[in-house]
């Protein structure tokens, strides 16, 4: 079974779209120190993929969600302190990005969990980055706002990935853009 991974275009379009505002992609890093851990699951319970971002994207897409200027989110950065609003508006584009996981004839996906708590993060990202098929790094900028890194996990297809039976594998490392930037 092929398990449908999002393409950059479609996650472009899904952040531009939501934040109403013109953003570049160009390719990231992989994020040893995440801000947030967004876990994907089938509705079996099986781990299915993961979203991470780091501090600078959760202020900068909750601050523009909000229509905040790009100060606000540049302060966050700065201090090092996400507001509750950054972290629920990450939290739900996170569960509308979930969506690009999904697929006919594909197990359904949906997001399980999130952790804006940098210490559970790792453990909670953890199993993931075991299990890791393929990644997306990207740089995102908005504007004005702070530039952040987002990465999107596909679990190693095969493996066997419930929650704690997670095997580790090789990693194919997707960061290939296509012509569409």
């Amino acid at each position: 079974m092929i398990l449908p991974f999002p393409h950059d275009r479609k996650v472009k379009n899904l952040l531009q779209d939501l934040l109403a505002k013109k953003i570049s992609f160009e390719p990231g890093k992989d994020l040893q120190t995440p801000a947030v851990a967004a876990i994907l699951r089938r509705d079996d319970g099986t781990v299915h993929a993961a979203i991470t971002a780091d501090l600078a994207l959760v202020a900068t897409v909750g601050t523009a969600l909000a229509m905040s200027p790009a100060r606000v989110a540049q302060e966050q950065v700065k201090t090092g302190k996400l507001s509750e609003l950054s972290r629920e508006a990450t939290a739900e584009v996170f569960n509308v990005m979930s969506s690009l996981y999904n697929a006919s004839g594909a197990p359904h996906v949906k997001l399980a969990e999130v952790s804006f708590h940098p210490a559970d993060v790792m453990e909670a990202l953890q199993p993931c980055l075991d299990a890791t098929g393929r990644k997306a790094l990207y740089e995102v900028t908005v504007g004005d706002y702070p530039v952040g890194h987002l990465n999107l996990l596909l679990v190693e297809v095969g493996a066997s990935h419930r929650a704690g039976e997670i095997q580790s594998g090789p990693a194919v490392n997707r960061t290939g853009f296509d012509a569409w930037r």
